[in-house]
């Protein structure tokens, strides 16, 4: 029987016609032949009829062929083997997809120098997994900073005079301050990223009217600047101070608002214009700035004037 084995061995190696694999839908018979692993191939020799089937695959890995006589060959050097797809692909019903199906994946083969080894059992080879989706591109800051800007609500400014805007006289203080002054913040978020925007209000200038004087009335008197939006002198103020309460915002008009001055308007017209400030920060630790667009308010002020009369005294009436 030893020597029946070393026979088959050997003619494993000469006989080109020995059988490669057919394939059909059944499972092949254990076949003579040689096995491979991912560097090499040995030859596979035993008894034909037997039990025993060829190296086989474990996880796809081909077994080196062995043999338990004395007198298995190995081939020196080994062939150079690579794994290839059966083609065509068996039909779903073979035994050899094992219970996955050919959208699953595929049935693989050793092939050795061109030839595919035939005492190596086909084996599944599932489809690679899909590649996963590309990470979304960093979040900007400054992109959300931008849509935390479009939610704030600033609003145009709301004039007031005071004390009396209706008692406005000439060489007098008049008060001017603007209202919804209070800072606004909004904040929009993308991913772990959260910006906050602020706006601020940082100056209003008041464009009052008049011209330069009541002699020059093609030249408009310079505006004035007043930082945030003012305050309210409140009713008691003295307008005939020399100046103007700390940190107010006042304006002394020089030219009433007579109606051949304003071409029977009968008032001088006044334009407020905030600017407001837009400051961001993110939690990344980033910050910056917005340039924002100035918000304008218009009205119309009637501009008289205080005068003195006197009156004589009333003669006492006898008996009073």
């Amino acid at each position: 029987m030893l020597n029946i084995r070393r026979f088959l061995a050997i003619a494993a190696i000469s006989m080109p016609w020995l059988p490669t694999v057919a394939i059909a839908d059944e499972a092949p018979l254990p076949l003579t032949g040689s096995g491979c692993t991912y560097g090499g191939c040995g030859v596979n020799a035993y008894d034909p009829g037997s039990n025993a089937g060829p190296a086989g695959s474990v996880d796809g890995k081909p077994a080196v062929a062995r043999d338990v006589t004395a007198g298995a060959v190995i081939i020196d050097p080994a062939p150079q083997c690579v794994e290839t797809a059966l083609n065509p692909q068996p039909s779903a019903t073979n035994p050899w997809w094992s219970g996955h199906t050919p959208g699953d994946g595929q049935l693989m083969m050793w092939n050795c120098n061109g030839v595919l080894m035939s005492s190596i059992t086909p084996y599944f080879r599932p489809n690679a997994d899909p590649a996963a989706p590309a990470a979304p591109p960093p979040v900007d800051p400054a992109v959300l900073a931008q849509q935390a800007y479009q939610a704030l609500k600033i609003p145009n400014p709301q004039i007031n005079f005071g004390p009396n805007a209706n008692q406005v006289a000439v060489n007098y203080w008049v008060y001017l301050w603007a209202g919804d002054t209070a800072p606004l913040t909004a904040s929009a978020t993308a991913g772990t990223v959260t910006v906050t925007a602020t706006a601020t209000l940082s100056k209003v200038v008041w464009t009052m009217g008049e011209p330069v004087s009541a002699t020059h009335f093609t030249e408009p008197a310079p505006p004035i600047t007043c930082a945030g939006g003012g305050i309210n002198p409140g009713p008691d103020v003295d307008i005939a101070a020399k100046n103007p309460i700390p940190g107010a915002c006042a304006y002394k008009y020089r030219t009433k608002s007579t109606p051949e001055r304003t071409n029977d308007a009968r008032t001088w017209p006044v334009t407020a214009a905030a600017s407001w400030t837009i400051t961001w920060t993110a939690n990344t630790g980033e910050s910056g700035e917005i340039d924002a667009p100035t918000r304008v308010s218009n009205t119309n002020l009637y501009v008289g004037e205080w005068r003195t009369v006197l009156i004589p005294n009333t003669p006492a009436i006898p008996g009073q």
